[in-house]
């Protein structure tokens, strides 16, 4: 898969039942303009921790502008529960995919996972969304995307593509 192809690993609607105001029908179109708006972000770059930069860049300027669908991905999603079938999982795979698409495996640490840095990222942005200080985010979080990359590029390249924002 090529993040920057296109290629969204868009999943089809699995029937979820809508309960605690969360309805999955605007939770797929959120996701997919959010989706989007990152492999947009990401397509003028050729390296992979590039692309991730640029998309986390884009996932947030895209959260910025759009106050509304960060609400019902970061917190309406959620509405639903941790049972199985959950939405807010889902929003979480679809998006270790785009980060996952192009890493250099052989160089993550182990402890890591896609998934858990995604986890890890939306919660702080979701925190942001909550509290009404998304703004404070900004074009070019430097702290963002270095989460993203030390587990795949080590401290040293995570602080040199984190610094060049």
């Amino acid at each position: 898969m090529n993040l920057c192809a296109g290629d969204i690993p868009v999943q089809a609607d699995r029937g979820y039942e809508a309960s605690g105001g969360a309805d999955p029908d605007s939770f797929e179109s959120a996701l997919a303009e959010m989706e989007s708006a990152v492999v947009e972000s990401c397509a003028a770059h050729s390296e992979w921790p590039a692309r991730i930069a640029a998309g986390i860049n884009g996932a947030i300027g895209f959260v910025i502008a759009n106050p509304a669908v960060a609400r019902k991905l970061a917190i309406d999603s959620r509405a639903v529960g941790p049972q199985e079938g959950s939405i807010y999982p889902e929003m979480i795979q679809r998006l270790a995919a785009l980060l996952g698409a192009g890493a250099p495996r052989s160089e993550r640490l182990p402890a890591s996972s896609d998934e858990s840095i995604v986890w890890m990222i939306v919660a702080i942005v979701s925190c942001h969304v909550r509290s009404g200080t998304v703004d404070s985010l900004g074009e070019g979080d430097p702290d963002l995307v270095f989460l993203a990359l030390l587990p795949y590029v080590g401290f040293a390249e995570a602080c040199r593509w984190s610094a060049t924002l």
